[in-house]
This record gives C-alpha cells, sequence and structure tokens, in this order.
C-alpha cells in the first residue's frame, strides 16, 4: 500500500511499483520516480480523493500530491476565482516537479489542461458552462455550498468559460451516468481522436470512487508513461 502523508491542506501519496534498488550502482543509475498531481473537482477537497491517489502512487510507481484548491477544503478563507485556481494548480505543479502527469476531475481536469499539464487523465470534465437541472439537483451535483466564492458557482464559471485543448497525452473518463455538458464533450473529443472512456455504475461525483476509474488510469499512464 502506498504511504499517505497529511500536510495543512495537501496529501502526498508515496508507493513504488518498481524492485527496490539493492546496491549503490543500481541506484545510482535508477531512472527517478514518476511523479504526479491529483486534483479535485468544484466542491470537493484532497481528502476526497485519499484513495484514488493512494491506488495510483501504488499501480504508477510515482509520488502523488493531492492539494486543496483555493475556496476549498482548508483553503475555504480563499475566494475561488479562475486566476487563483490557475495559480494554485501552477504551484502544485511546480512542487511535484518532473516528469509529472495529473488525474483530475471535473473542474480540476481543466485547471491541469489550463496550466499545460502534458500528461492528463481526465476524469468527468465539463465541457461548457453550461448545466441542465433544476436549481436543486445542481446544488446536489456540484455543491457549491462547499466552495468560498463571490456568488454561487462564479468560480466555477470562471474556469469552464476559459477555452481548453488536449494535451499531448490525454485521457478522458466519463460517468455513464454523467452531466451532458461531460458527455458531449467526450463525443467531440473522441472524434478529433483523443482516447476516451465509460465508467460503469458511476455519475459525476462517484467517478472519483469507482475501482474502475483508478484500473483504467493505472493502464494508462503505464503505457504512455512506459
Amino acid at each position: 500500500m502506498a504511504e499517505v502523508t497529511r500536510a495543512e491542506g495537501a496529501i502526498w501519496c508515496s508507493g513504488d511499483a518498481r524492485p527496490q534498488a539493492n546496491s549503490a550502482l543500481s541506484r545510482a543509475t535508477a531512472p527517478q520516480p514518476r511523479c504526479g498531481l491529483v486534483l479535485h473537482g468544484y466542491g470537493g477537497d484532497c481528502e476526497e480523493l485519499t484513495e484514488l491517489a493512494s491506488r495510483t502512487a501504488d499501480g504508477v510507481g510515482a509520488r502523488v500530491f493531492v492539494p486543496d484548491l483555493p475556496g476549498h477544503g482548508s483553503r475555504r478563507a480563499e475566494q475561488l476565482t479562475l486566476d487563483a485556481a490557475l495559480a494554485a494548480t501552477r504551484a502544485a505543479l511546480d512542487a511535484v516537479g518532473e516528469p509529472a502527469f495529473v488525474v483530475a476531475h471535473s473542474m480540476g481536469a481543466r485547471l491541469a489542461l489550463l496550466a499545460g499539464a502534458p500528461v492528463v487523465a481526465a476524469l468527468s470534465m465539463p465541457g461548457e458552462a453550461e448545466f441542465d437541472g433544476s436549481p436543486r439537483e445542481m446544488a446536489r451535483v456540484l455543491r457549491f455550498r462547499r466552495v468560498t466564492e463571490s456568488k454561487p458557482y462564479a468560480g466555477l464559471l470562471g474556469v469552464l468559460s476559459a477555452p481548453v485543448v488536449p494535451a499531448d497525452r490525454t485521457l478522458l473518463l466519463t460517468a455513464d451516468s454523467d452531466l451532458a455538458t461531460v458527455t458531449d464533450l467526450a463525443e467531440r473529443w473522441t472524434a478529433e481522436g483523443v482516447q476516451t472512456g465509460v465508467i460503469a455504475g458511476a455519475d459525476h461525483s462517484s467517478i472519483v470512487d469507482a475501482p474502475a476509474t483508478a484500473d483504467e488510469v493505472i493502464a494508462w499512464l503505464n503505457r504512455v508513461l512506459a
């Protein structure tokens, strides 16, 4: 199992799927450990992603950083805005170092792409700043009451309004009971040649907890990072 270390506003998960070096020579010539970043979505926090981050760390032999984004979790005193969230994402990428990959949910996936991460596994990423459904349903799914921003959804809409393009290596996973804006994006990106997949038995929120999500992400990362 990955070693999980909690710091203020963040979690580090360390795993190693490779054999340990047994001599000074092999240690000196061994490749550097993989490094990764796992980002939560709107209304989430780093604690919700501990299991996904731990499994990913073990599955690819990586050191994984899981921070809270502005306006969320331990950073509720801050305002969520596009500028603040993007600055925090870039700072997290700097903290991880190279070679880096990102696994990110919803709004966090857009931030990873906006920050220029070259390897991104995007989970249930919205394609547009539009949502169908009643206000009560949107409040249940998006959990705006857990976010500090100038008004409900203002920070989220700021992030979703910034245009994104796929990274050099992108995996886009959607839930089979996902938001329409997510499935619409998956259809467009599939037509453009981006690798996509569907996680059965999950919705927009629960995709991060589905065992199949971690399996798909780990298998993909091990292929593209080989």
